[in-house]
């Protein structure tokens, strides 16, 4: 135990040192007793006299360090709580660079620098205006001496700080501190640079001062780099950066050449160094690049060393045995990293001139015409006909053709090696080949008239099943397969499909497996941008995909796999072309998930199975027991990948979608999976809950009925109210499709859902939650009608009122009437809106339209008013809000609902004008008729199995039925208003005496209006 709470740099010390121990009870003490100091005045000040006192443990002083830099992170805002006071950072301040540079262990010195250059970005230069001219004083007093390593690796972090700084401020600050600070490194990196260059070219014997010459030139180059980057923003402007940059090419050619003498990874550190310098350069000041000194040279020597890079890059022979070429160093060489570079800066270069960034900053005329002059040279000088020509060339025959080691890792590692060459995301800035390709479509998109024929000439010179050189066709046929957008039209690709590709897929000579990879991913490329005899794809792929041919080695398996899903995943495929080939590609397609061992590579296998199955709907039936066979399996080796089950639940989704109803014999393999995912106190739930929401729906969606383990699952559902807004969502959708596949079990649950759904229509709840849970409602309320009339809809009705969400409903249409009737400032507030009003007022209506005396006494009820005067506001408020529905539908309902009012007598009628006004609306709207004639109701839908499809899920047939069933879509709107009204009138004692009690007091126009429907 710690014998004392209170912060002293004695206690201090004490707790850093049991922190900092290998004992966990002491760890976890420490631990806490440092997180309860955190807050406490003078913690961190006291934390630093730990740091800088050398006579102290160290792994005391650097548990101390990193407790300084993660409490800038926390306390040293303004504004943070508890927030480190003033005078503490005052302190910390004053001590932290002296200490850094006089700090003898690099571990430490290397934490202080990191704490520094976080205090300096929310410090400078408000309220640290000398930080970086102190360290400059140091720079210069410290040039000869041995704090130089320690002032240059403060600096450095200081930049990487305040050049990823989001503040304009900060930004703004570097920039203006940049030019002395340059000046300074500049010197004294061209002083230690000269120094040992000058002892390997003269062989010297001073070894131990040019070690520490070439340390510190490093060390002040990365500097130079992020400041020539993000501490200018003209970089071309300024007379230092332009001398450091022709420095930087000189030094380039002399470091490359002193290498090949004397192989130092110091050496190369400087070369990449340089070379990022270049590639940042192009990439973040497009328009400074061509502009400095010599730039459009330093882009053609990186060509020129991608060319000589070239002639040694590929192989000629298929063949690369292990212990010959084929294992050649592993390791890369820096040669290599320079020729990546290099094509990262062509590949920028021809972005610069193709496709310029675009910008809002607001630009002046000489940066505008800046631009222009760059982008002009660098077409002009770099990327002429010529070298566009020659560049093309070079990619195609030299970095598009297998390395001797790309064919052993061919051969050793398939799995890994074909993930890699697949080139996803961003990989393809570390892969050279990959980049070329890249570079390669950027120069063929945007010089089309001028590589199009040359790159034929090649091709027609290749494409022959006689020629036998693999490794270059393999690598023009990649140019073609890259080039399709562009050859579309002059390339035609049919006729050499038929009488090439199918002929050299079936060559099994040795080497020919590289061709039929290639064949597979050229065909998933022409394919999406040409419509070419999809049954010769077909074949070719059900004859690469076959295990059994010893030339579809793993590698040609799996990218035919890949490719696959291209080929079927089109909006033009014609399914009937794929059905004589489905047997076999799916028999080999499965199997070969087991095959391949890396995840990411059996998730796109998975991928493509999923498309096929979605192409093929209804017709993939068939073959749903030998899909459906494999997926446990990979359920059960997922283990934790839960990828990997997101991906079998993904397939079985597509695969109950396709199959439609003849799905429900799969029920018992996926009703287990759903509730192990679903279920609340499953640990899978939080990574399969979606994917597994997916699948239950498709479930309840494709079901012809529904089994007692289905309805098992609807316990499950309860939870998901609670959970956040996307799976909220989801569980309304799977209750609603309970709701239209076992209604009756769906009314019997009715208390259960609607003390759930109060909650959910809160106030708190966004609209559209509310908005479906009316629609829910409303849901049940139609088919409770259906089944049990109108007495069922008043059960259902009762227990809203009974679980308080009838209330809860009424109270919220009761606001928005108050709403309503108040103006200016003092207008009460509501929250509900007009859309989600009209989903309150359409539960409502089913009621009403139901048991019109039922709908008055549970209003009565759910408010503790009496019936009149409960009814007084709301059947203002309904009335006036029928004006503003936009839905004819909705308000066909409304005037349905309220129209089965009359039904109750002519005491209603005192709202005869509210009613006149909804009629000749929602009968203007209705109804389509010539003048004088009865027209007919639009909304009024006949047999519904007139529209019934071949292959329609269940689910949509429900819904269908539902919808025909309607009152809205059943009663001619008319008619009803005419019915009623007659009767009404009859129980007023006839015409006369409703015109004079009842219509007397309606405005003579709208009785116009209404008296031009011809209803009575």
């Amino acid at each position: 135990m710690i014998e004392s709470d209170s912060l002293t740099l004695e206690s201090l010390s004490i707790v850093l040192q049991r922190a900092a121990s290998s004992d966990a009870e002491q760890i976890t003490a420490g631990a806490k007793q440092l997180a309860d100091w955190e807050k406490q005045p003078g913690y961190y000040s006291s934390l630093q006299s730990i740091f800088i006192n050398d006579s102290l443990l160290f792994e005391s002083r650097y548990l101390a360090a990193i407790q300084i830099k993660n409490g800038i992170d926390k306390y040293w805002r303004k504004t943070a709580a508890n927030a480190i006071s003033k005078d503490e950072k005052a302190l910390i301040r004053s001590r932290c660079l002296e200490s850094g540079i006089n700090e003898a262990d690099h571990r430490l010195a290397l934490q202080n620098a990191v704490f520094v250059a976080k205090i300096v970005r929310y410090e400078f230069p408000s309220d640290w205006p000398d930080a970086i001219s102190s360290l400059v004083q140091y720079l210069r007093e410290a040039a000869a001496s041995i704090h130089l390593p320690r002032t240059l690796l403060i600096i450095l972090y200081i930049v990487k700080e305040l050049s990823t700084a989001r503040l304009q401020r900060s930004r703004l600050a570097l920039q203006k501190a940049a030019p002395e600070l340059f000046r300074v490194l500049g010197e004294i990196y061209v002083q230690k640079v000269n120094h040992w260059l000058g002892f390997i070219k003269n062989s010297g014997d001073n070894e131990g001062g040019a070690i520490n010459d070439i340390d510190l030139s490093l060390l002040t180059l990365r500097v130079l780099r992020r400041l020539c980057i993000a501490g200018f923003e003209h970089p071309n402007r300024h007379g230092e950066v332009q001398e450091f940059w022709t420095l930087t090419r000189l030094h380039f050619g002399e470091m490359l050449l002193a290498l090949t003498q004397h192989a130092d990874p110091q050496i190369e550190k400087h070369l990449i160094q340089m070379s990022k310098l270049h590639l940042e350069m192009v990439k973040v000041h497009p328009a400074a690049f061509p502009q400095l000194p010599n730039s459009i040279e330093i882009a053609k020597a990186y060509w020129g060393l991608l060319v000589d890079f070239g002639k040694t890059f590929g192989t000629m022979s298929t063949a690369a045995p292990i212990g010959t070429d084929g294992d050649a160093e592993d390791e890369i060489r820096c040669v290599e990293r320079l020729s990546l570079k290099g094509l990262l800066i062509l590949r920028a270069c021809a972005k610069m001139v193709y496709n310029p960034t675009q910008t809002f900053k607001y630009q002046h005329v000489e940066d505008k015409q800046e631009r222009k002059d760059s982008k002009e040279s660098m077409k002009i000088q770099m990327l002429s006909e010529d070298m566009v020509r020659e560049m093309m060339e070079t990619l195609v025959t030299r970095f598009f053709v297998f390395r001797p080691k790309d064919l052993k890792e061919w051969e050793e590692e398939p799995s890994e090696w074909e993930r890699r060459e697949e080139g996803e995301g961003e990989a393809w800035e570390f892969s050279i080949r990959i980049c070329a390709e890249k570079l390669f479509l950027d120069l063929v998109i945007n010089n089309k008239d001028l590589l199009i024929h040359p790159l034929l000439q090649v091709f027609y010179a290749v494409a022959t099943p006689e020629k036998d050189d693999i490794l270059l066709k393999d690598s023009i046929y990649g140019a073609i397969g890259l080039a399709a957008p562009v050859l579309e039209q002059h390339l035609d690709f049919d006729t050499f499909m038929s009488s090439t590709l199918v002929k050299e897929v079936q060559i099994a000579k040795p080497g020919y497996s590289i061709l039929r990879r290639r064949i597979a991913i050229m065909l998933g490329q022409w394919i999406l941008v040409k419509d070419i005899n999809r049954s010769i794809v077909y074949q070719v792929f059900e004859h690469i995909l076959n295990k059994n041919d010893p030339a579809n080695d793993l590698v040609v398996r799996v990218t035919a796999g890949r490719q696959l899903k291209n080929v079927v995943d089109n909006w033009d495929v014609q399914i009937e072309h794929f059905l004589p080939h489905a047997a076999p590609i799916l028999g080999h397609l499965m199997p070969l998930i087991q095959e391949v061992d890396l995840t990411e590579t059996r998730l796109a296998l998975l991928n493509t199975v999923s498309v096929v199955i979605v192409r093929m709907e209804h017709h993939v039936t068939p073959f749903a027991d030998g899909i459906v066979s494999l997926l446990p399996p990979l359920w059960e080796q997922a283990g934790d990948e839960y990828l990997m089950k997101q991906a079998v639940l993904g397939n079985l989704s597509a695969l109950v979608s396709s199959m439609k109803g003849a799905s429900q014999k799969l029920h018992p393999l996926m009703i287990p999976l759903i509730d192990s995912s679903v279920r609340p106190d499953s640990e899978t739930r939080q990574y399969l809950l979606d994917d597994a929401l997916d699948l239950w729906s498709s479930i309840v969606a494709q079901s012809v009925n529904a089994s007692p383990e289905l309805l098992g699952l609807i316990q499950y559902l309860f939870p998901l109210y609670e959970v956040a807004a996307d799976s909220v969502r989801k569980a309304l959708e799977i209750t609603e499709q309970y709701i239209l596949l076992a209604p009756q079990s769906m009314l019997q649950e009715t208390s259960h859902f609607t003390s759930v759904f109060r909650d959910m229509i809160s106030f708190k709840q966004k609209g559209d939650v509310k908005g479906i849970v009316m629609h829910l409602m409303e849901t049940l309320l139609q088919l409770g009608y259906h089944i049990g009339g109108s007495s069922a809809v008043l059960r259902v009705a009762e227990m809203m009122n009974e679980s308080n969400f009838l209330p809860e409903v009424l109270l919220a249409l009761k606001s928005a009437h108050d709403s309503h009737q108040t103006t200016g400032p003092n207008r009460i507030h509501t929250e509900i809106d007009g859309l989600i009003e009209t989903d309150y007022w359409s539960v409502l209506a089913r009621v009403l339209y139901a048991d019109p005396p039922g709908f008055v006494n549970i209003v009565s009820a759910s408010t503790a008013q009496p019936s009149d005067e409960a009814m007084k506001w709301l059947l203002t408020e309904w009335f006036s809000h029928c004006e503003n529905i936009g839905s004819r539908d909705k308000k066909k309902l409304m005037c349905l609902a309220l129209t089965k009012l009359l039904e109750l007598g002519p005491k209603i009628l005192d709202r005869l004008q509210d009613f006149m006004t909804l009629w000749s609306d929602t009968v203007a709207e209705c109804i389509e008729a010539e003048e004088g004639e009865e027209g007919i109701d639009c909304l009024v839908y006949g047999d519904p199995s007139a529209l019934k499809s071949e292959h329609e899920s269940p689910e949509e047939e429900r819904k269908r039925n539902l919808l025909f069933s309607d009152p809205v879509h059943q009663v001619n709107v008319k008619h009803n208003i005419r019915q009623h009204l007659q009767q009404v009138i009859a129980a007023c004692g006839g015409e006369a005496s409703f015109q004079q009690e009842w219509l007397i007091n309606v405005d003579q126009d709208i009785i116009k209006s209404f008296g031009s429907l011809g209803i009575i």
